[in-house]
């Protein structure tokens, strides 16, 4: 156990000082210190994806793979003036499985290569470096998933948890977690493993801050200005990317990672690559006028005139009741609540009950073509 702590405290100087950011005599400062040990294992450096496979992609078109291999390199040089002997399962922007057969088949003989590399160091620990992505850009905060596999694993990844909520991220309130079967070289291999989410590629801070570290994606980070997070850019016209999104061909689910096992239904090997173009448009400098304010008028209640509004009936009473009698011509109607609440459910009975004499146009930003037709299918809504 204390050989396990000690390891710990180690990997999170060296983590500390290549993922986050801080300088290594800020970390030592914080981390009690033992006797040193006699034979240090050899420290197995995944950065996650790389080549075909980007991972996922954060603000500004930042790619996954880049960002892990800056910090992997880090990690190596850190890790060696240690004095551990390192391996990288990736040193370049590569797939380990070769250029051919499906994305699919390319991805599991990049995974069983790495799994062969770590099967080579039977004293190692292997660390798989990677980045978070969630919808809400306000997330942050490093986590560890410990593999299931060694028991010394939970041990190492709750106390390098522990260290670097309570030395380096006081506000983190993530906690370290079982590796599922989904992360396939974390979930296996018998060394004592970790996956370390270093940051979020969805939080602009997150981002910004591991490019200007690491000079991670490319063109990006030299297009930064070092004062602000919320500078200006004067462009005018359109960029278009091309990013992967990966979906399955089993309910439709999308997302910016791959995956052995589909989160949403379940299906196995379900998920399939498809590049689409992606079209930002920069902000200007000018701004719009602003109208002049105009005086207001006092008026008694009786001289105000009013007439009672169109409004459309949305089939669901309560619904109804809420909007006053219905939708009004004309206004906007947010409807928000919990993922999964039945959003989008609600929206498109009231689609099927409005056709009924007017041309609907249904607009998502987040389903695929494929999910709708899924949904619409189970709530027998016909109508185009």
């Amino acid at each position: 156990m204390q050989k396990i702590r000690i390891w710990a405290v180690l990997c999170v100087c060296c983590l500390a000082v290549g993922a986050f950011g801080y300088t290594y005599r800020a970390v030592t400062a914080v981390v009690p210190a033992w006797e040193p040990v006699q034979q240090l294992p050899t420290i197995l450096i995944d950065p996650g994806h790389g080549g075909f496979d980007g991972g996922a992609v954060g603000v500004d078109g930042v790619v996954e793979k880049d960002v892990n291999l800056a910090i992997a390199l880090k990690l190596r040089d850190l890790f060696t003036a240690c004095g551990f002997d390192t391996v990288l399962t990736r040193q370049g922007d590569e797939a380990l499985g070769g250029e051919e057969g499906s994305t699919r088949q390319r991805k599991n003989a990049d995974l069983h290569q790495r799994m062969a590399l770590t099967e080579e160091y039977p004293d190692g620990i292997l660390l798989s470096i990677h980045q978070n992505y969630y919808g809400d850009p306000q997330a942050f905060g490093a986590q560890v998933f410990y593999g299931p596999q060694n028991p010394e694993s939970r041990r190492l990844g709750e106390t390098m948890q522990q260290y670097l909520v309570g030395q380096l991220q006081p506000e983190n309130t993530r906690q370290a977690k079982e590796c599922t079967q989904d992360v396939y070289l974390i979930h296996n291999a018998q060394v004592p493993c970790l996956l370390v989410e270093c940051g979020f590629l969805s939080n602009p801070q997150d981002t910004y801050r591991r490019l200007c570290l690491f000079g991670a994606g490319g063109e990006h980070a030299a297009n930064r200005k070092t004062g602000s997070l919320n500078r200006e850019r004067n462009v005018a016209m359109a960029v278009t990317k091309n990013r992967s999104v990966y979906v399955c061909q089993n309910c439709g689910y999308e997302s910016a990672k791959w995956y052995g096992r589909c989160p949403d239904c379940g299906e196995w090997n379900s998920m399939t690559e498809e590049v689409r173009q992606q079209v930002s448009a920069g902000k200007t400098k000018s701004a719009a006028p602003v109208a002049s304010a105009q005086p207001a008028q006092v008026a008694r209640l009786s001289e105000i005139d009013w007439n009672d509004s169109e409004r459309y009936r949305t089939g669901v009473e309560e619904l109804d009741r809420v909007l006053g009698g219905g939708i009004v011509a004309g206004s906007v109607t947010l409807l928000s609540g919990d993922p999964g609440i039945g959003k989008s459910t609600l929206l498109l009975q009231i689609c099927q009950y409005l056709c009924d004499g007017l041309k609907i146009l249904y607009v998502s930003g987040e389903e695929s073509a494929r999910q709708l037709k899924l949904r619409a299918n189970r709530l027998g809504v016909l109508s185009d």
